[in-house]
């Protein structure tokens, strides 16, 4: 009987950047795929109406007595989403790398079918993929969640080539599951 031989073990050796960081943040943020169908239903409706109230309140004709309130609700809860997602978000992520020197030095990793291998000036750590609840990725980077606050940031912009790039997410997808 024939078997495949094991993937070959995936190295790289990078440091984490700001953006990296701020990226993990946005990621770490983005709703479970049940919950982004979820939305998908439900999150129009509810803007239609909230726009069909803003227009009512801009004519002055509204649907509801005593609803001066509900017009700018739409504009307000569209500018504090952006205003959390683009501004706030972003500037914690920048404090908070700056605070945390750990994240600045160079890392090396090691991915194969067993899990991941991290080398830091402190120490080794090896994680199997059991050890990881979940992982989000996107055109940047990897989070691999080993809980809902630990998370491990593999920057994928680092790795050499797209098809690296495919061979790691294969491994992680095969290690831990389908993404959240």
């Amino acid at each position: 009987m024939y078997r495949a031989p094991p993937p070959t073990p995936i190295h790289l050796e990078t440091r984490l950047t700001v953006e990296d960081y701020v990226d993990a943040q946005r990621l770490h943020m983005r709703p479970a795929r049940s919950m982004r169908i979820f939305l998908r239903f439900t999150l129009p409706p509810v803007v239609a109406g909230l726009a069909y109230l803003f227009y009512d309140w801009i004519r002055g004709t509204p649907l509801i007595k005593h609803d001066w309130w509900l017009g700018p609700l739409l504009p307000a809860l569209a500018a504090l989403f952006f205003l959390h997602r683009y501004v706030m978000v972003p500037r914690l992520a920048r404090r908070l790398f700056e605070q945390q020197k750990s994240l600045h030095h160079e890392l090396t990793f090691d991915f194969d079918a067993e899990g991941m291998r991290v080398r830091s000036p402190w120490g080794v750590s090896t994680i199997p993929w059991s050890d990881f609840r979940k992982w989000k990725a996107s055109r940047r980077l990897l989070v691999l969640f080993q809980s809902d606050v630990v998370i491990n940031l593999v920057p994928l912009h680092a790795l050499p080539d797209a098809a690296t790039r495919e061979a790691l997410l294969s491994l992680v997808d095969k290690g831990i599951g389908p993404e959240a």
